[in-house]
């Protein structure tokens, strides 16, 4: 069941990434839905209005973290991003559910406080020593004492 880590965190990752999308300014960059015109195109347009460059990077980035396979690429580039969010895009740090805190890692472990790093700690030994019992969605609700 260690697929279950990766599935759990993938779905995750998408779901923020879906957040992501319905705020300012990523709304600008990240309408897939766009009648007229593609996500490619708007991160490349040269409207003055729409476009700055950190934003569309940022964008460029998220597109290409949902695509990624979870790896050691791709844990650098969600470290990245939420490090990015962290000093740059405060009004979504509040979307970044703090599981992706812990498993992407590195600097984003310092903004989780010591409470939060003992219970996933915790929970992924338990993991490790129970995964063929149970999948870590199921493990994460009863040991974080979520319904």
């Amino acid at each position: 069941m260690t697929n279950s880590y990766q599935d759990f965190h993938t779905k995750i990752i998408h779901a923020w990434i879906e957040k992501c999308k319905q705020e300012v300014p990523f709304s600008y960059y990240l309408l897939e839905s766009n009648q007229n015109t593609s996500t490619e195109a708007l991160l490349n347009s040269e409207d003055e209005d729409l476009f700055d460059e950190p934003d569309a990077l940022y964008c460029k980035r998220l597109t290409k973290l949902k695509a990624a396979p979870l790896n050691s690429e791709s844990r650098e580039l969600g470290q990245w991003l939420i490090t990015q969010a962290v000093a740059k895009y405060a009004h979504i740090v509040p979307l970044i559910p703090r599981d992706l805190f812990w498993y992407f890692g590195g600097d984003c472990m310092h903004y989780l406080v010591d409470d939060e790093i003992n219970a996933f700690q915790r929970l992924d030994e338990r993991f490790h020593e129970q995964s063929s019992e149970t999948s870590y969605a199921q493990l994460r609700s009863q040991q974080l004492g979520l319904h």
